[in-house]
């Protein structure tokens, strides 16, 4: 919004001043090169302020960022030091966010690390966070996470009750042994 009407001196100055607002409109400045270079790690140092202050769209857009062919190796853990930071701050689609960062980079030990991000934005009612959980739980990772059954069906339930993951739920409730 502030892109369009004030033009992009005034997203900048506005940015700079603290406004989440142009804060994510600049990280889009910088994420498509919008009269500028595309620059990923400028683009994530500006959502990642927007999204600091609450501003779910930069979150959003933080978290979706393509890794760029040419990117340096420290993009990702940038990336994960970023939504561990919000995690740690309260953020629960954060710590959901980094639960997947971490599941999808660290294999085996991923899933251990993520287990108590997932715990966390469970018990703030977070449905992705039920069925991640759900499915940790049902497979188990020994020795990092002991196979549980009952608390996996529990959260695999809860997490039925979101009709974006009914489906991905049911399959997953289904496959759990009686």
């Amino acid at each position: 919004a502030v892109a369009k009407t004030h033009g992009p001196e005034a997203v900048r100055e506005a940015a700079e001043a603290g406004d989440p607002l142009a804060q994510t409109n600049l990280g889009v400045v910088y994420e498509r090169g919008i009269g500028v270079a595309s620059d990923l790690l400028a683009a994530r140092r500006w959502y990642l302020a927007a999204a600091r202050q609450g501003e779910t769209q930069a979150l959003a857009n933080y978290s979706s960022l393509p890794k760029h062919p040419d990117a340096p190796p420290a993009i990702g853990a940038q990336h994960a030091e970023g939504l561990r930071e919000l995690a740690r701050g309260g953020n629960v689609e954060a710590m959901v966010l980094l639960a997947i960062t971490l599941i999808r980079t660290r294999g085996r030990a991923g899933n251990a690390a993520a287990l108590p991000w997932l715990e966390r934005a469970y018990a703030q009612k977070n449905p992705r966070a039920a069925l991640l959980l759900g499915q940790l739980l049902s497979r188990g990772s020994p020795p990092e996470i002991r196979r549980d059954l009952l608390r996996a069906r529990e959260c695999l339930e809860a997490a039925a009750r979101d009709p974006s993951l009914r489906s991905q739920a049911h399959r997953a409730l289904q496959a759990l042994p009686e």
